[in-house]
């Protein structure tokens, strides 16, 4: 045995070997028993000596039956007195060894070198080979056995005073010399498979920890970020909501440039705070992509319309280009937005002159499975090349001037190559130091089958379109009082009346004294969270409600991060998600299309 292991390991590795050389000798007894059968039929020595034979015979069948049952109770005994257990069980070993090894020299000092001794010689050394592979566990005990089944013939044969015998016994000498070789060597790999399939075992199991480990970190870590997402928005919803409700009223111009400070102010935090969740999840495993039919140039439009703002700021030039066989696909527009925000943004911060340009191009086309190529091509200050693998590192960017001169976290990047890599593909850079940079976003995306789109937010129709709602009546369940006044803003002129429920409790029994067109539930609350709320309206509904008509849309407030916790709320009952922070023109667009009544089924 290894002697640098672990004197409990060691421990155990005997046990383990003490318990196997029972079980292996469970019916060795027998195998004594057997031989002399085997003998006495084939050679008629039973009617040359039935007492004998009847008592030799009788004395290993007893001896076995006492091996058999003190194998049977090994557990029971050995839990007790390992040693004692032991010991009886070499005993037993032994004197069966001394039975077999004294049988076949009596026959050899009856018969003298014949073919009587020869049958008992040669059933007495298969055994002792046999016993090696038995008793291979226990070195000493292979070695004892084997000299108490050999050495008595040996000796005899000494003692027959003829050349045969002579012969005989060197032929018996060098088996038994073999025999201890073999032990040996089988002795070596027995230990070294046992220590090695132990030492795998406790390696499995420190692997099994460390993943359990793993897990239960990911699963803090995803509960500890779900608190965090939940405790950050809920706040900012409140800051960027009332901001943006005074931005819309009227404010002198001090004031305006007062509120618009603090209005990009918040929406960069928010930015950031966004960026920060998304690395969370992409590194915890938790994000995943929606499947869903967009066309490709009506993103990228809708995407460069969101960034003229600030590129006409500095003065730049912004142009596109879509190729014209990409037909509509499948696959995840807010995702693929948010890496084209990531990249134009960048390009616009470190553009001075010049210009940017997106075009997109169909790399290849297997079937329905498409690779599209976007490159983001701007004429700006360039990368290094020593720096161009560095930028995808989370907090990286080229230098700390960077930092100084232009801002950003150096997020941006990561997360975009991280989602790029998640739809099939991966980000390349190409630049050149005052000429600037091409980065090549790659996804794969699949042709869809049929026309539809994604939901998209028009604010100038939403605010046209506001102005003309119908009167209706609304259910707030928040418990937040800053988020209850962000509400009550976005409401002021327009034709709602807003009853509030501080927690799910009250927000049921309010909603079953009154008819409500829409109801806003937040999903974290003291006394009732909105799942339960949201499940006990739909089953008041069910009860008492014609089914003919459509259930209430119940509208869900949720800072979750995490798809799982996302698909809770909508299977117990609400009709959509709203990501807080919820900005105007996004409640706005919820009033017109879920204002008297949605989509969820009975």
């Amino acid at each position: 045995m290894d002697k640098t292991l672990k004197p409990e390991i060691r421990q155990e590795l005997e046990r383990t070997a003490e318990l196997e050389l029972g079980e292996r000798s469970l019916l060795g007894g027998y195998i004594y028993f057997a031989g002399f059968l085997a003998f006495i039929i084939a050679i008629p020595f039973i009617k040359e000596h039935p007492k004998f034979s009847i008592l030799y015979g009788s004395l290993i069948f007893v001896t076995s039956l006492m091996r058999t049952y003190w194998v049977i109770a090994r557990h029971k005994i050995y839990a007790k007195t390992p040693v004692l257990w032991r010991n009886v069980l070499i005993f037993f070993i032994l004197i069966h060894g001394i039975l077999q090894g004294m049988f076949c020299a009596w026959v050899f000092s009856q018969y003298g070198v014949s073919v009587h001794s020869f049958f008992a010689m040669f059933i007495t050394v298969a055994m002792s080979a046999g016993a090696i592979s038995s008793y291979r566990s226990h070195l000493k005990v292979m070695r004892w056995h084997m000299a108490c089944m050999l050495l008595p013939t040996m000796v005899l044969l000494c003692f027959l005073h003829n050349s045969l015998a002579y012969g005989l016994n060197f032929l018996l000498f060098l088996t038994y010399f073999f025999l201890l070789l073999q032990s040996d060597t089988h002795y070596k790999l027995y230990w070294a498979a046992i220590t090695d399939n132990k030492l795998l075992q406790l390696r499995q199991k420190e692997l099994d920890d460390a993943r359990y480990a793993a897990e239960q970190a990911n699963r803090a870590k995803s509960e500890f970020l779900a608190g965090l997402s939940h405790e950050i928005r809920t706040p900012m919803n409140a800051i960027l909501g009332l901001t943006d409700a005074l931005w819309h009223g009227s404010l002198d111009e001090t004031a305006r440039n007062q509120v618009g400070i603090i209005r990009r102010a918040g929406k960069a935090l928010m930015a950031l705070i966004n960026d920060i969740l998304d690395l969370s999840k992409i590194e915890a495993g938790r994000l995943e992509l929606e499947q869903i039919n967009f066309d490709v140039r009506e993103l990228i439009q809708k995407t460069l319309e969101m960034m003229m703002v600030s590129v006409h700021e500095k003065g730049l030039a912004l142009t596109y280009a879509v190729a014209a066989d990409i037909p509509e696909v499948i696959g995840d527009p807010y995702r693929l937005r948010q890496i084209l925000i990531n990249l134009i943004s960048n390009s616009v911060k470190f553009t001075q002159q010049g210009g940017i340009t997106v075009s997109v191009q169909k790399l290849r086309q297997e079937g329905r499975d498409i690779v599209l190529q976007c490159d983001i091509t701007d004429t700006g200050v360039g990368i290094p090349p020593d720096k161009l693998a560095a930028i995808f590192e989370s907090f990286t960017q080229v230098d700390s001037s960077t930092t100084r001169k232009y801002g950003g976290t150096g997020l941006g990047l990561t997360i975009a190559q991280q989602l790029a890599r998640m739809m099939g593909g991966d980000i390349k850079v190409k630049s050149e130091l005052g000429k600037g940079s091409v980065f090549s976003v790659i996804i794969k995306v699949r042709a869809a089958l049929h026309s539809g789109t994604y939901d998209k937010v028009d604010e100038k129709t939403v605010s046209e379109n506001i102005k003309h709602m119908k009167p209706m009546s609304i259910l707030l369940v928040e418990d937040n009082e800053e988020n209850q006044e962000v509400i009550r803003s976005y409401l002021i002129g327009l034709p709602v009346q807003l009853d509030i429920a501080v927690n799910g409790a009250k927000g049921v029994e309010q909603f079953k004294k009154k008819k409500y067109d829409l109801v806003y539930m937040d999903i974290r609350m003291p006394v009732m969270d909105g799942y339960e709320a949201t499940r006990q309206i739909r089953q008041w509904e069910q009860a008492h409600s014609p089914k003919e008509q459509q259930l209430v849309s119940i509208l869900a407030f949720t800072a979750s991060i995490f798809e799982h916790e996302n698909k809770k709320i909508t299977d117990a009952g609400c009709t959509a998600l709203l990501m807080k922070p919820v900005l105007r023109e996004e409640f706005f667009s919820t009033l017109l299309r879920y204002g008297k009544g949605g989509s969820f089924e009975r």
